[in-house]
């Protein structure tokens, strides 16, 4: 009698939790939330690749664009905690959170699962641009302030840089919202209606060697693959901010089971070991593996929504 009790008491204590011994039990999905295409949905779609042979379900990627990654951002919030609905994008939650603009505090809500890969942007000028470096533009931009168009989307990493760019360098720029990331200001500045723009050099790489754009400079460490002449912010004797370069996540309910995240966190370790999938990601991506998880992306996480917000409020962006 006393055992049947016991089962019947661990049955309904792994209820209550919402976990699942079997768990997964049905498909899931990731929340992409912006268009289809640029590279983070590459980057969701490759890590997909390397993960899927591990996971019993099928895991479908769904885009759901709106009001720059907020629209898809709150519908996983507002989903069960079930471990069956995540969202994949990069920091944008940070930014969206500082801003006020998601309706709640981000890290009570939901909270990176597994940090995936590290990318950053590089600066980039119209073919005919006046400058070739960061000491060019400087030197242009001092003698004409206020006239360098800079492209930026409002809130986004691309606004943060812009304004980053002017206190490095002591310069005055236009910042233009553009909107739609980074495929509407490379057609803003082919097309002549801005002058700068920060951008993937995976995805700008061929136009720069068209010739139908300027490669000013680059926001990473260690210069691109894509682009091996382009030379580093560094390199060319000013400071990178750590807000210059982003990462790539799996993102879930804060309140999950907490066997559903040691679950995803044994997935990617275990996939991210193997040096041939590390590769794979390189190789699809441009964008090195920059795996995360546990206790570890906790703490990285939260320092990493601190410093957005304390950037936010320097600049006067948070509401």
């Amino acid at each position: 009698m006393h055992k049947k009790m016991a089962v019947v008491a661990g049955a309904l204590m792994l209820f209550a939790t919402g976990a699942s011994a079997e768990y997964p039990e049905k498909p899931i999905q990731w929340v992409f939330p912006n268009k289809a295409g640029g590279g983070i949905h590459n980057l969701a779609l490759a890590t997909l690749n390397i993960i899927q042979g591990d996971i019993p379900h099928s895991i479908t990627v769904t885009t759901m664009p709106g009001a720059g990654t907020v629209a898809g951002t709150r519908y996983v919030a507002e989903q069960p905690a079930d471990g069956y609905t995540f969202l994949f994008i990069h920091d944008a939650p940070f930014q969206t959170s500082a801003m006020g603009l998601l309706g709640f505090e981000l890290l009570d809500q939901i909270e990176p699962v597994a940090r995936v890969a590290e990318f950053c942007l590089g600066l980039f000028g119209a073919a005919d641009a006046p400058y070739s470096d960061l000491k060019g533009l400087q030197a242009y931009a001092t003698e004409h302030p206020n006239e360098v168009n800079a492209a930026i989307n409002i809130g986004s990493l691309s606004h943060i840089n812009m304004l980053r760019l002017e206190e490095e360098l002591g310069i005055d720029l236009n910042l233009v919202s553009v909107g739609g990331g980074g495929a509407a200001s490379r057609q803003a500045l082919i097309s002549g209606e801005i002058d700068l723009i920060d951008n993937s050099p995976t995805e700008i790489g061929s136009q720069v060697r068209a010739g139908d754009v300027t490669a000013l400079a680059w926001y990473g460490s260690e210069r691109h693959p894509a682009l091996p002449d382009l030379s580093t912010m560094d390199e060319q004797g000013f400071e990178t901010p750590r807000t210059s370069c982003a990462y790539g996540y799996l993102w879930g309910r804060k309140d999950m089971p907490q066997d559903v995240k040691d679950y995803w966190s044994g997935v990617f370790n275990d996939a991210f070991a193997d040096p041939a999938k590390r590769d794979e990601l390189m190789e699809r991506t441009n964008m090195p593996s920059a795996l995360l998880t546990g206790e570890e992306l906790a703490t990285f996480s939260k320092e990493m929504n601190d410093e957005r917000r304390s950037a936010f409020e320097r600049f006067g962006l948070v509401k």
